[in-house]
């Protein structure tokens, strides 16, 4: 057996480095070395992670329950600070809410990297989604997904169906304080730079705690030194204002389907399907859902990236 990983990952590894497809295609050489790494290796991450991947018994029969750290902590929000730091955590692994961060090269000096703050927090892919009247049937199909979600989560239909359009609410108005697509390709409106921690709390018309929220994010060894480049500070005094103004029952509705959003493709199947129906067809057109060991082949990384 581990002659066989052995050699499927020589496969693999050369069709990687040398560009030109292996003569062994599809699930005959992804699939197999997964499968043949779970085999040889179960207790490996590869193989600990494939196996679980592929586990729809077990993923059906856990539902949301391995989310519920997550779900508690958005549960115990009773405060604007407590939004901030709930959307902190979720941050820290992989849920994106309120803003997007990112450490980047900086685009006027290239041998610094900085810290990027940028419009983000939407459920749909753009401001225009939420505006145009051509979009109109979509935002209906997006607040029947979240609710359907929330649902699954276990909240009852006409609690979900209420959170859903809230939801829909508090990101219109996050999409309207938003460059448009158009607006995001000019470098020089978006290189906004803020040197300090203070210049970021003065922004936020201190409703935000920066350096209690840059400290919580996982892997900035120097996060609260500055400089700052933000795309469109006009975005983060307006989400600081809607932390205030919209009731905290709100943003938990708005921090769940974040994490509902976010985790819903790779959980139980009425999950997986609910969501593929709206991001997946209605959304990009896709017709079918790819097989399950595409999806969890794609996830383990480039080299066993399934075509």
């Amino acid at each position: 057996m581990q002659r066989r990983v052995d050699e499927l990952l020589k496969t693999a590894l050369w069709s990687r480095e040398s560009g030109k497809p292996s003569r062994r295609r599809g699930r005959d050489t992804h699939a197999e070395l997964l499968e043949a790494e779970a085999a040889a290796r179960p207790d490996s991450l590869l193989g600990r992670f494939y196996s679980s991947g592929m586990n729809t018994v077990a993923a059906d029969a856990a539902g949301y329950t391995p989310l519920s750290d997550l779900f508690d902590t958005i549960d115990a929000v009773a405060s604007v600070e407590d939004v901030v730091a709930a959307a902190a955590a979720l941050r820290a692994v992989g849920v994106g809410a309120l803003w997007r961060v990112d450490v980047e090269t900086d685009s006027q000096n290239s041998e610094m990297a900085v810290l990027h703050l940028s419009q983000s927090g939407l459920g749909l892919p753009d401001r225009d989604f939420y505006v145009l009247d051509d979009k109109a049937s979509l935002r209906e199909q997006y607040v029947a997904v979240v609710a359907r979600l929330l649902t699954l989560w276990g909240m009852d239909a006409e609690a979900a169906a209420t959170a859903a359009a809230n939801v829909m609410t508090l990101e219109t108005l996050m999409a309207r304080a938003s460059l448009t697509c158009v607006e995001r390709r000019d470098p020089v409106a978006n290189y906004n730079r803020h040197d300090s921690v203070s210049d970021l709390t003065a922004l936020t018309e201190g409703v935000v705690d920066w350096s209690a929220y840059l400290s919580a994010l996982p892997g900035l060894t120097d996060g609260l030194s500055g400089p700052y480049i933000l795309d469109h500070p006009p975005f983060f005094t307006a989400v600081a204002r809607l932390l205030k103004e919209m009731p905290l029952g709100v943003w938990r509705a708005y921090l769940r389907w974040q994490v509902l959003a976010k985790f819903s493709p790779f959980a139980h199947t009425e999950a997986v399907d609910a969501h593929f129906a709206f991001f997946g067809t209605a959304l990009n057109g896709q017709k079918e859902l790819k097989p399950l060991y595409k999806r969890v082949g794609m996830k383990t990384g480039a080299m066993v990236e399934a075509p």
